[in-house]
């Protein structure tokens, strides 16, 4: 089992540093921090380049590193500028898109790319491409620019599979959290962990703390400048490793491609540690002057959506069909259970439109004259133009949008078409 942590101080405003090891006191779902560093091409120069330093000593002629991130990495010009670019563009060599419709299309290549949660839902054992059930990856990239997973799963569905690939993970105290899930399954004998390590949704308080942090931080897309990414923790076979001395270590073979030495062997003997050890100090990841709380330009725009949420709240009220209920993990996002029909109503809000469809019955098909021409959940829907602030008159457009479909669903289980 072996684990590499990257992270380390970066900036993303003149005077707004972060420390991706850092907790942000509101931010209990390292949303701001993800967000900002996963996204960022100086993150992802680290990762690659390590891996890359795996890759090359992996003597497998089917040797692939796999690589779950974002689909565009964003960087800040001196302009001010935000400059996006897709991330395969700067995976060195081969590069290869997972075909996740038919895992068995997927060739493997030296990078294998795939847009997904961070949570890799996917992969699965035994693993259903030909290729890669004789072939574990050399590394696995995982930036968690998405997570979604209950914390202290993630990491062991990974090492059961492939318990001999290298996991990189962006650090940060979520990753922290998913590592010692991990240290504590190893220890158990690969047992199944207790509640307390992988907790349902219902009964994790933390749960609630994360989804309540989605909630306020969820659409904010911090775009880093600069940073200082590094090895900042490492883990093999349970045991915590020097990380300077791993990153050190890297550096030395990347500069001596003559040397056949493995980067693990240079990190526990000590007589080929020696080879490194007056270079170690130079790649301590150090912690700077970081923020430990949300700063005020996003505190500003949250208390912002909340203000516009409980105005929604207040025009929803006491609603003839019966209660408006948020919908735990959407921004903007309220259901409500028809009292009539088989369905579900949910309202979507964003800054210019609002958007009411029933879930639970795709078969149901909305025109266009009713939909405005706007597709929507393959054209189920309602979309009609509103000014976000206060959203005035939400309450006529709802009753009127949600008579009309109402009516077409009451046809379509008249008829049973």
């Amino acid at each position: 089992m072996r684990v590499v942590l990257i992270g380390g101080p970066f900036r993303v405003g003149p005077d707004l540093v972060f420390d991706s090891r850092t907790a942000l006191e509101e931010d209990a779902g390292d949303y701001l921090i993800r967000s900002a560093a996963s996204s960022s091409l100086q993150w992802w120069e680290a990762a690659t380049t390590f891996a890359q330093t795996l890759l090359a000593q992996d003597r497998r002629s089917d040797a692939w590193i796999m690589v779950a991130g974002p689909p565009l990495l964003r960087t800040r010009t001196e302009d001010g500028k935000v400059v996006r670019q897709r991330l395969t563009s700067i995976l060195p060599g081969e590069a290869v898109v997972l075909d996740t419709g038919d895992f068995r299309r997927t060739p493997v290549a030296p990078w294998t790319y795939v847009h997904t949660t961070s949570h890799i839902t996917f992969v699965q054992k035994p693993c259903p491409i030909t290729a890669w059930a004789r072939c574990a990856p050399t590394a696995l990239i995982v930036s968690g620019h998405d997570d979604r997973g209950p914390r202290g799963t993630r990491l062991i569905e990974l090492a059961t599979l492939w318990p001999t690939t290298v996991m990189i993970l962006l650090h940060s105290p979520d990753a922290n959290r998913e590592v010692q899930a991990l240290l504590a399954w190893v220890e158990a004998g690969g047992k199944p962990l207790s509640r307390s390590w992988s907790p349902t949704r219902d009964q994790d308080a933390e749960h609630q703390r994360r989804m309540a942090a989605r909630m306020k931080f969820g659409r904010e897309r911090p775009v880093v400048t600069d940073a200082d990414f590094g090895i900042t923790s490492a883990f093999l076979d349970g045991r915590v490793i020097p990380p300077e001395r791993l990153a050190a270590g890297a550096a030395f073979l990347q500069s001596r491609y003559d040397l056949s030495i493995d980067i693990w062997d240079i990190v526990k003997d000590a007589a080929l540690s020696s080879l490194i050890l007056e270079s170690e100090r130079g790649h301590v990841v150090a912690r700077g002057d970081a923020s430990a709380s949300v700063p005020f330009e996003f505190m500003n725009r949250v208390r912002k959506i909340e203000s516009i949420r409980k105005a929604v709240d207040d025009q929803l009220a006491d609603f003839p069909l019966g209660p408006w209920t948020m919908a735990s993990e959407a921004n903007f996002s309220w259901k409500l259970v028809d009292p009539e029909y088989p369905v579900e109503w949910v309202l979507r809000l964003d800054s210019t439109s609002c958007i009411v469809f029933p879930t639970g019955r795709p078969e149901i098909r909305l025109p266009l004259s009713v939909t405005g021409g706007q597709g929507w959940h393959h054209g189920i829907g309602w979309r009609v133009g509103i000014a976000p602030e206060g959203m005035p008159g939400l309450r006529s457009l709802l009753d009127d949008s949600l008579g009309k479909l109402r009516e077409i669903v009451s046809r379509h289980f008249a008829t049973g078409a």
